[in-house]
């Protein structure tokens, strides 16, 4: 029956540690997916950045007046 619902606060009730923990690891693991492809982004841009102001000092000279 615990496919209706009915059950399924009270089993949260019961074991509250074991739901909050199973949170804290999604979050965890989520943030660490995010923190990894932001970082790959970000260093993915600043290379990009580097070679574009490599070529064109120019255009980095008024974004950084900007």
């Amino acid at each position: 029956k615990g496919s209706n619902g009915v059950s399924e606060p009270a089993v949260l009730k019961d074991s509250p540690s074991l739901e909050s923990r199973s949170h804290l690891t999604t979050l965890v693991v989520a943030g660490h997916i995010i923190g990894v492809l932001c970082l790959e982004w970000l260093l993915a841009a600043l290379t990009i950045l580097l070679l574009v102001g490599a070529v064109n000092p120019r255009s980095v000279n008024s974004t950084s007046q900007a």
